[in-house]
């Protein structure tokens, strides 16, 4: 697997006010460093979901609450972060993929998974349609949703979601829009019930809330089994639900990998709207989340997992070089389903024909909480936004933006730069 060790950060700093040798500097690689810049130019906007060890956090928020949360990296891994900086106002580029919708700066970086089996940190707008990136699930936060100093109970969840899906019907966004996610009441006015939920929720735009992002499992459960079946919802053989917009449509999908459960993002004629197709996902829909009402899904079948590697040229790669070395290692199986399901079997014979990379992508792809999520749309320029990111006192680390695995900073204290720098 290439390695990662793509240092990019976003922190303001000022040597004219310098007043503790604590402040920290921050360098990128490639990227000239520069005080009369004070900021280098990456990261994304702060209504992206961070995934934490207490559950998913919006970037913005982690900085105002000066958190130092610890993150999911790259395989799962936990790491303690030194906490969300600020990057200032800059272009902001919107990436779609049938799984999640990310807005950052051009230069920040996504991990993309090739069809040799390599894998490579790539810039934001060098991502095209049909390029593939790596999605990894977060785990659930631990909160009870409060109110007036009052907890919430699961049935708002529930009524939450039904009113977001409703509304999502009759506010749905056209193609050309890509920032705008508050919703508009067409009737000229709220019902009395419908204002007091979302004021309980202090959530009057498209987007899931903090509050409950941050909620123990059987709050998310409620508010997606009221999004996906509020009552007017028919489902054939298949889960889905219209949505408004791709941020809406991004953090649905990134509450329902918190169940392991695989939703799509699709384009429609109108819209959006998140697909449940598989029937395992469906059956861990019905078991972990479940219905207001009765459906029949005994059409629905197993999707294939893809993957986005070419195995015919894979297999031929490990055969030739098997033959070239004289080395006794064991015959890859027909399929990719079949390595993925006994991998540990030619880890051996992959380090010894110099094929350890290609191995360690195959390793990260057959987690069962990582997957590939293809782009659908290419980057597009959305505007001038503030940038956020997650630094570390260590090289070479990532963290999930939305659900997919990004580059993160590296932060280095003023001691530590170089004195032409200083």
């Amino acid at each position: 697997m290439a390695e990662n060790n793509v240092k990019g950060v976003v922190y303001p700093y000022n040597p004219d006010n310098d007043t503790s040798a604590e402040i920290p500097v921050f360098k990128a690689d490639n990227i000239p460093y520069s005080y009369s810049d004070g900021i280098i130019p990456r990261g994304f906007t702060k209504d992206t979901l961070v995934s934490t060890s207490e559950g998913p956090r919006l970037s913005g928020e982690l900085y105002l609450g000066d958190k130092r949360p610890e993150v999911i990296t790259l395989n799962g891994a936990m790491l303690q972060s030194d906490g969300v900086v600020r990057g200032g106002v800059r272009e902001i580029f919107g990436l779609l993929t049938d799984s999640s919708y990310i807005k950052g700066t051009a230069s920040q970086r996504v991990l993309r998974i090739n069809p040799d089996c390599t894998s490579e940190m790539t810039e934001l707008t060098s991502l095209r349609k049909g390029d593939f990136v790596v999605y990894q699930k977060g785990f659930f936060g631990h909160d009870v949703p409060k109110y007036n100093d009052e907890y919430l109970d699961v049935s708002d969840a529930l009524e939450l979601g039904r009113h977001i899906s409703n509304m999502s019907r009759n506010n749905i966004q056209v193609s050309e829009q890509y920032s705008t996610d508050k919703f508009y009441n067409k009737s000229g006015y709220f019902s009395i019930n419908i204002f007091n939920t979302l004021n309980k929720f202090n959530n009057f735009v498209f987007r899931v809330p903090e509050k409950l992002l941050c909620a123990r499992a059987e709050f998310i459960a409620a508010y997606l089994r009221g999004y996906f079946d509020g009552g007017t919802r028919f489902h054939l053989n298949r889960i889905t639900a219209t949505v408004a917009c791709r941020e809406l449509a991004s953090d649905i999908v990134y509450l329902l990998s918190l169940f392991g459960i695989t939703g799509q993002i699709t384009a429609t004629n109108t819209g959006f709207e998140v697909i449940v197709r598989d029937v395992g996902d469906i059956e861990r829909f019905i078991r972990d989340i479940g219905f207001l009402n009765k459906h029949d899904f005994s059409g629905s079948r197993s999707e294939p997992v893809n993957t986005c590697i070419n195995y015919k040229k894979l297999c031929d790669e490990y055969s030739l070089r098997a033959s070239a070395s004289l080395q006794k290692v064991n015959v890859l199986p027909d399929t990719m389903s079949e390595l993925m399901g006994s991998l540990d079997t030619y880890k051996e014979g992959f380090i010894l024909l110099g094929m350890e990379n290609k191995f360690e992508t195959l390793e990260l792809l057959s987690r069962k909480d990582c997957r590939v999520t293809e782009v659908t749309e290419y980057a597009k320029y959305t505007g001038k936004d503030e940038v956020f990111g997650v630094i570390y006192m260590e090289e070479g680390h990532t963290w999930c933006a939305n659900g997919i695995v990004v580059s993160g900073g590296v932060c280095f204290r003023k001691h530590d730069v170089p004195a032409k720098e200083k």
